[in-house]
């Protein structure tokens, strides 16, 4: 398991939690959407990646 999906995990968690304790942290949630947008972030990322490579071998052809 990644960092990132294990961070996002344990978040999720006390989130989970937080809401069975009946209280809300509002920095748990500005955490959890700060890590949904680094997930976004870095799909995009291993996308461009993927992108980038494929017009690498492209180009070296």
């Amino acid at each position: 398991m990644s960092p990132i999906r294990m961070f996002i995990r344990g978040l999720t968690s006390l989130r989970r939690r937080s809401v069975a304790e009946n209280t809300r942290f509002t920095e748990l949630v500005q955490d959890i959407e700060s890590s949904n947008m680094l997930k976004k972030t870095t799909q995009v990322m291993q996308i461009l990646l993927r992108s980038w490579k494929f017009i690498l071998r492209l180009v070296k052809e």
